[in-house]
């Protein structure tokens, strides 16, 4: 009896420990205290509805379209012709990006569902891995970039980038 009341009781406590662990503010971190509201990336035309337009879907292979594939392939190539730099970033950045400029996502397909979360402006908005220097924050403040959130400790910035400032 005692061991099945700790079992019930395990869950509330450790519920206990996250939310005054979550409230307490982090000392090496800075929010500016932004209401920027966010949507999601909506290109131009579905990409389902371009596929139909495009007459894709007709054949099948092994339960996928030959649209499909060769999108696929499209992709795969695309990523493998990229810059260093342009491998450090997310492919859905890159793909928002181009589809912002009125490019293709990547050389034969023309629009994607990305999820990558936009302002008002569209400006894209951009996690980081990096250390967070002073220099860095200058250098993104010169490029353009709205810091939201930057945690020396945790390696971790995010801010909002012109899309053109995103490469």
């Amino acid at each position: 009896m005692k061991y099945h009341a700790l079992r019930l009781l395990t869950p509330v406590v450790m519920f206990c420990l996250f939310a005054a662990v979550a409230s307490v503010p982090c000392l090496a971190q800075t929010d500016n205290g932004t209401d920027v509201r966010f949507h999601k990336f909506q290109p131009k035309v579905a990409p389902e509805r371009a596929a139909v337009t495009n007459g894709a879907g007709a054949q099948m292979v092994n339960g996928i379209s030959v649209n499909a594939a060769q999108q696929m392939e499209a992709l795969q190539q695309d990523k493998a012709a990229r810059t260093p730099a342009q491998q450090k970033m997310d492919s859905n950045l890159i793909y928002t990006v181009r589809m912002l400029a009125g490019k293709p996502a990547a050389p034969g397909v023309d629009y994607l569902y990305t999820g990558v979360d936009l302002d008002d402006n569209n400006n894209v908005v951009v996690d980081m891995v990096a250390h967070v220097t002073d220099k860095l924050l200058k250098q993104l403040a010169a490029a353009g970039a709205q810091i939201l959130y930057t945690n020396a400790e945790l390696r971790s910035i995010r801010a909002i980038l012109p899309p053109r400032r995103s490469k």
